[in-house]
């Protein structure tokens, strides 16, 4: 028996279907056709149900093919994270079992300060073995600082899954993995210690400063201006020491009239290789003769400058003061100082010009 269906041309399903293009309007007729076959009621709530269920479907099928997720993603991030965690655990056995026993195997990590690379599982499994058997207790604070996984990109093409993400504060991470019976198998390591380079190139900026520089006074702005008071004489030598570089500054004032020498300042920058981060001490005499101390961190965001950062010590999140020192085109040197209150508000600004002697 032939069966009909009458369709209203001004009505909803009518409407909806104009706003298909070709694929999608043939795709919604025949599986539309099919449904009406299987004697599905057609009445206004069941007609928008299967409306719904056929544009799930028809979303489903056209989506671009790079906007749907690898099923294979979830599984290949897991044996990932797997051998990171197996690792830090020194659980040698599980922590084997999540990679290829192949001679293929590679593991290569650098850094400013080491490099170390392995070709084959034999020789990868007898160093990291020795690496776990005395692999200190793991510390949650810490993994999850120097070992949390983000930013996944994944390229999987049947049985072969290259993988890059970052790891930490910015290690940037390579992993290869091949489908072995089925299980995700780790081929290949590959690690970049990128904030190590990144802190590395920042200190080796910070020692083209070396040298003696002289204050020009009447390059010294300062908002808001400072009363009474008349930068004098003042020289900065920045030097390089056993331990990273020195800066001590031996400056006179003038204050309402009255001249003040200083007691001299040294400020020590370390290129700390444990956090990869360059630390700032300050060391401050007051004329009593009493010592204090300040401390920072000092980063270069571009060649030829360098940042210095103060936090208050009671409130570390909050800074206290900034001072960038800029190595110009003509070969001097510009400071840009900035002062902060503990809620965030600036409260000074001093710019500065120093030449070489």
């Amino acid at each position: 028996m032939v069966q009909s269906l009458l369709i209203e041309p001004n009505s909803e399903i009518v409407r909806f279907v104009k706003t298909f293009g070709s694929k999608e309007k043939t795709f919604f007729c025949s599986t539309f056709y099919h449904c009406f076959q299987e004697h599905i009621t057609l009445k206004l709530f069941n007609m928008k149900k299967c409306v719904a269920a056929i544009t799930i479907a028809i979303i489903t099928i056209t989506v671009p093919a790079h906007a749907q997720k690898n099923p294979e993603e979830a599984s290949v991030k897991k044996v990932i994270e797997e051998e990171t965690r197996d690792y830090y655990e020194g659980n040698y056995s599980k922590w084997a079992d999540t990679w290829a026993h192949d001679s293929i195997c590679y593991v290569i990590s650098s850094s400013p300060s080491a490099y170390y690379a392995d070709m084959g599982w034999s020789k990868i499994s007898n160093d990291y073995k020795a690496y776990m058997k005395n692999m200190p207790p793991i510390d949650e604070a810490e993994y999850a600082k120097n070992a949390r996984k983000y930013d996944y990109n994944f390229d999987i093409h049947g049985g072969a899954a290259v993988v890059t993400f970052e790891e930490g504060k910015g290690v940037l991470e390579t992993r290869t993995l091949e489908k072995d019976n089925g299980s995700w198998k780790i081929t290949g390591l590959a690690s970049v210690e990128v904030p190590a380079y990144k802190a590395k190139d920042a200190f080796n900026t910070i020692k083209d400063f070396e040298g003696k520089w002289r204050l020009i006074p009447s390059s010294v702005n300062t908002i808001p201006t400072e009363k009474g008071w008349q930068p004098g004489p003042c020289d900065i030598t920045i030097r390089l020491t056993d331990t990273g570089v020195e800066m001590e500054t031996d400056r006179t004032d003038t204050y309402n009239g009255k001249v003040y020498k200083s007691p001299n300042e040294k400020e020590e920058l370390i290129f700390n290789s444990g956090s990869n981060e360059i630390e700032y001490i300050d060391l401050q005499k007051d004329f009593s003769g009493n010592i204090y101390t300040q401390f920072g961190k000092a980063t270069s965001d571009s060649i030829g400058s360098f940042t210095i950062r103060v936090p208050y010590t009671e409130k570390p999140m909050a800074t206290q003061t900034i001072e960038t020192y800029i190595l110009t085109d003509d070969g001097s040197v510009v400071t840009h100082s900035s002062t902060y209150d503990i809620n965030g508000k600036q409260t000074q600004f001093i710019s500065a010009k120093f030449v070489r002697l």
